[in-house]
């Protein structure tokens, strides 16, 4: 058996994306004299994603070479494999629930929202401290690092906001 196609289909295309970006964030926003300028932070994501998808392409390489003893049935028997597409949807799904509740709510109630949902329903975690500890802490941490520490703007939402 050879790798799942579908993992080596995602990396190529999370690299040939990355490489894209990069270029394009480098021919288009201008250096600066500045030790940090605008186009930093762009290239810096664009050049982590390449290396994160080269490392995705080559686990994606290598355990295909790995499973090549793994019969047909046994592949398709096993819940990561299952389960993968629900997972990667449910996410999917909650990154735009997150974008339609933090235009609405503003990220102070937006972010433990998700959190938590993403912690009781797609994680199971079942400990209701940890993720209510996990949630306030994500969300406060954060919002202290960026708004406080950084000076970086936070969305406040249109029905509700509490900044």
């Amino acid at each position: 058996m050879k790798a799942r196609p579908t993992d080596l289909i995602a990396a190529s295309i999370l690299l040939a994306f990355a490489i894209a970006w990069s270029v394009i964030v480098y021919q288009t926003i201008p250096a600066t004299a500045d030790a940090i300028g605008p186009r930093d932070f762009p290239l810096l994501l664009g050049i982590i994603l390449i290396v994160l998808s080269a490392l995705y392409l080559l686990n994606a390489l290598r355990s295909g070479q790995a499973a090549e003893g793994m019969d047909e049935e046994t592949a398709e028997n096993d819940p990561e494999y299952k389960d993968g597409g629900k997972f990667a949807i449910a996410i999917f799904l909650l990154i735009i629930l997150y974008g339609f509740l933090i235009e609405r709510t503003g990220f102070l109630l937006a972010t433990p929202i998700v959190i938590i949902l993403t912690l009781a329903g797609l994680l199971r975690i079942r400990n209701p401290m940890l993720i209510l500890a996990l949630a306030v802490g994500i969300t406060l941490g954060c919002w202290v690092v960026f708004n406080k520490a950084l000076g970086i703007y936070m969305p406040p939402g249109s029905w509700i906001s509490l900044v």
